[in-house]
């Protein structure tokens, strides 16, 4: 909590907007199945819950919590109505989006711990990072930062709502153990997008964004270093009907070609989190004091942000 008497809401790299009006504009991702709609999602560091701003022309209203217990560096995905978020049990769960508070029940779509352990057996700890839906699965980054345990991305089909798919995930991409090779994945579990038939993955301390086929069932999967020479990656977005792909950055937000490679300097902002698309905007976060912050995505380089909410409790 900070200092006054108003909590800072500090954000991380979950972010997911959906369609609806913010700010004069509609809001939608890009995704295969029903969508979300009306408002923006965000987990706070602060206090470990998934929060919720319902959004209109005239600014966002009092962040609400629908959920808690979420893992502190974690995805969110909109999904078939529906919210798929990571808690700090190493769990996948669904989640009713317009709940009203934090009591209504979460149902487990995947318990990455026991999936971890049928797949490797005994592993350290670690903790889940971003999550996608790609090819009619969910992909999700596991990874340990700061001691020893396993790190990759884990992809789990035939998942619907309502139901456990844990049975049916399998290994993709990394393993027991962080490291530099091209099927390995360094530690911290960062973001994850869907791009075609391809997933990339921010592999944050090795500086590079990765390329798993969507359709590999299980490693060795042929993957491909679709990105280089970025500096600590964390977040990633598809964007702009997929000819681009903007990566957060300690300092900015670098935009790459579909192809991966360098197109320009997005925003020199400095530290960001995480960010998405939505119609007519790119939501990003301020890694330095949590707030959203709005893109317009048909700009190519040194772009500017609107503040959309700031994370002390104050809208634009």
């Amino acid at each position: 909590m900070s200092s006054t008497s108003t909590p800072m809401m500090k954000l991380l790299v979950a972010l997911a907007a959906a369609s609806g009006h913010l700010a004069g504009a509609e809001l939608q991702l890009p995704l295969p199945q029903d969508f979300v709609q009306g408002a923006i999602f965000f987990t706070s560091a602060h206090t470990g819950d998934l929060v919720r701003l319902d959004c209109k022309a005239d600014g966002c209203s009092k962040p609400l919590a629908i959920a808690a217990g979420l893992e502190t560096y974690s995805g969110l995905v909109p999904w078939s109505g529906q919210l798929v978020a990571a808690t700090k049990r190493h769990k996948l769960v669904q989640v009713d989006p317009w709940c009203q508070d934090s009591s209504c029940p979460l149902k487990t779509l995947v318990d990455v711990e026991h999936a971890l352990a049928e797949l490797m057996g005994p592993h350290g700890n670690f903790s889940l990072g971003g999550i996608t839906w790609c090819q009619d699965s969910l992909f999700v980054v596991f990874g340990a930062a700061t001691h020893p345990g396993p790190s990759g991305v884990m992809r789990c089909a035939n998942c619907s709502v309502g139901h456990d798919c844990t049975s049916s995930c399998s290994l993709v991409d990394g393993g027991k153990a962080a490291g530099k090779g091209s099927q390995e994945l360094s530690g911290f579990a960062a973001g994850i997008a869907c791009m075609g038939d391809r997933v990339l993955v921010t592999d944050n301390s090795n500086f590079r964004v990765q390329a798993i086929p969507a359709g590999c069932a299980k490693a060795p999967c042929e993957i491909d270093t679709f990105a280089q020479g970025l500096k600590w990656p964390l977040g990633i977005a598809v964007v702009s009907g997929g000819s681009r792909v903007l990566v957060t950055l300690d300092e900015g937000i670098k935009s790459l070609h579909s192809d991966g490679s360098s197109l320009a300097n997005f925003s020199y902002r400095g530290d960001t989190g995480g960010l998405c698309e939505g119609d007519g905007k790119v939501l990003a976060v301020d890694g330095s004091t949590g707030n959203i912050l709005s893109f317009d995505p048909a700009c190519d380089a040194n772009c500017a942000a609107s503040l959309i909410w700031n994370s002390t409790g104050s809208t634009a």
